[in-house]
Formats: structure tokens, C-alpha cells, sequence
């Protein structure tokens, strides 16, 4: 019997991650570490990080010293954590600079994003919203003002009729 240890990832903004290691895969380049994650522990999505034996090799290179198992799994395991920051940050500023801030429906954020819908409104999107950077509207997801503030980008101003 096989346990797994589930771990607790908490992101830069406050989201937590689960996930837990589900193993090594070899490869002729890169071997493919397979991590299952989940926001809400309701859905799980299957997460591969490669590393690259051209890397590693370069480490050791350079280094004097080959990494160990357990510097390459720290190493991957810090790719997944940055990967989990990144994609917020990317969902956001494709709705700021891509769609005026939105509002813009899923289909086509996730298209952009080249994600699955599901995992952009189960595992990405609560977060997002828990915090105040993203809303969900009948007619789309739009940007909050702390998330341009987030990234640093000016607001800008709506223009009114009136």
C-alpha cells in the first residue's frame, strides 16, 4: 500500500495549493515529474514539470558535482510552485492588456490562455475573485482596480455619456 503525503503550496497572493508527488517518469531529454494538484480538493489536475538532462548537466558542469535526487526534486518542485504564480498573473493580464479589462467570457479566456475551462474556473478563478482581483459577471470576467494595482498597470478611465 502506497501512502501520499499531501502538502499545502501557498502562493505569493495568498492562494493555496495542494498536491502531492505522484512520480518520476524518464525520458531520452527530460524526465517528467507528474504532481497532482487541487485548489478545492474536489478536482485534481494532473501537473508535469520537465527537467531537462541537458540542465542537469549543465549544473553539474559547473558546479564540479552531479545534483541528487532530491536537489532535482526540490529544483522541480520549485518550477511547479513559480508555474502556479505565474498562470495568475498571466490570466490576468491577458483580461487587462488582450480584452480592456473585460468583461470576457471563459470560452475565450481560455482559448487565449491555451488552458482548460475547467481548470481556469475550478482551480485558478476562486482565488482570483476571493481576493478582489477578478470578477465574474453575466457577461464575462472582468479585472478589478487591486488587480491593475497588482500589476502595476494604470487603470483606465471609463468614459461616460453623461
Amino acid at each position: 500500500m502506497t501512502i501520499r503525503r499531501l502538502k499545502t503550496y501557498t502562493g505569493s497572493q495568498g492562494y493555496v495549493y495542494q498536491y502531492y508527488f505522484v512520480g518520476r517518469r524518464p525520458a531520452p531529454e527530460a524526465d517528467e515529474y507528474i504532481f497532482d494538484v487541487t485548489s478545492d480538493r474536489k478536482v485534481t489536475y494532473a501537473v508535469s514539470v520537465f527537467l531537462p538532462h541537458q540542465v542537469v548537466a549543465a549544473w553539474a558542469e559547473s558546479h564540479g558535482r552531479s545534483l541528487s535526487d532530491s536537489e532535482q526534486y526540490a529544483g522541480v518542485k520549485m518550477r511547479l510552485f513559480h508555474g502556479f504564480d505565474e498562470l495568475d498573473r498571466r490570466l490576468l493580464r491577458t483580461i487587462i492588456e488582450k480584452y480592456d479589462g473585460g468583461p470576457v467570457g471563459l470560452n475565450t479566456l481560455a482559448a487565449a490562455l491555451a488552458e482548460e475551462q475547467d481548470a481556469l474556473e475550478e482551480v485558478y478563478e476562486p482565488f482570483l475573485i476571493q481576493i478582489g482581483f477578478l470578477d465574474r459577471t453575466p457577461r464575462g470576467r472582468v479585472a478589478t482596480r487591486l488587480a491593475y494595482e497588482h500589476l502595476g498597470i494604470e487603470m483606465p478611465r471609463k468614459l461616460s455619456l453623461f
